[in-house]
C-alpha cells in the first residue's frame, strides 16, 4: 500500500528507498503490487518484529550506556 501511495511512508531513509522504487517502476510497462496480510506471511512478519525489537534494543541501550 506504501507502494501505490495508499499509506504514507513516515521514516526518513524509507522515504527515499520508496521514491527510488516508484521511479524504477515507473520505467516498466506493467507492475502489480498487491497486499498480503500477516496471518498469511508469517515469516515475513516475524522477520519485520525482530527488526523492530532490535532497533528498540538499540535505542534503549543508547539511553543507558
Amino acid at each position: 500500500n506504501q507502494m501505490r501511495g495508499v499509506f504514507a511512508v513516515r521514516d526518513a531513509a524509507l522515504q527515499r528507498l520508496n521514491a527510488r522504487a516508484r521511479k524504477l517502476v515507473a520505467h516498466l510497462p506493467k507492475v502489480v503490487f498487491s497486499h498480503v496480510g500477516r496471518r498469511h506471511n508469517r515469516l515475513a512478519d516475524a522477520l519485520a518484529q525482530e527488526a523492530v525489537e532490535s532497533e528498540e534494543r538499540s535505542v534503549t541501550g543508547r539511553f543507558f550506556e
